[in-house]
């Protein structure tokens, strides 16, 4: 597993705690699902926004509708909504999946989910699938 964290602007606690949530959900399906032997999580900034990704070279995202795929995926798109955020999910081109989340810094008046704000990602990429 790889973790590359860089500048982040301050972000409210809401926030962040988005951001562990969504991490872990996602390294969570990684170690689940995935059968990933790589993983990296990023968290950085995109303009005014952190931006989480965690990426990894698994089986890839389940179809959209697939039986049984539970509710973490959109537990994670409702966490980075309700801040004013987004949150993707995709196939790797080279196999495995991609998480995204954009989350509004502490200063931007989304961040406390008054108004919506540009987006701002977390990433992740990591081990086993997401």
């Amino acid at each position: 597993m790889t973790v590359d964290i860089g500048p982040v602007p301050p972000l409210s606690a809401a926030a962040e705690i988005a951001i562990l949530r969504i991490a872990g959900e996602a390294l969570a399906n990684v170690s689940r699902h995935a059968r990933a032997r790589h993983c990296q999580i990023t968290l950085g900034t995109t303009g005014d926004l952190a931006e989480l990704t965690i990426g990894d070279d698994g089986t890839g995202p389940p179809p959209a509708g697939a039986p049984g795929r539970g509710v973490g995926l959109d537990s994670m798109r409702d966490r980075a909504s309700e801040l004013g955020g987004s949150f993707t999910i995709e196939a790797r081109p080279a196999g495995g999946t991609i998480v995204r989340a954009l989350l509004p810094a502490g200063s931007h008046p989304a961040a406390t989910g008054n108004t919506p704000p540009p987006s701002a990602a977390i990433t992740d990429t990591g081990t086993g699938g997401t």
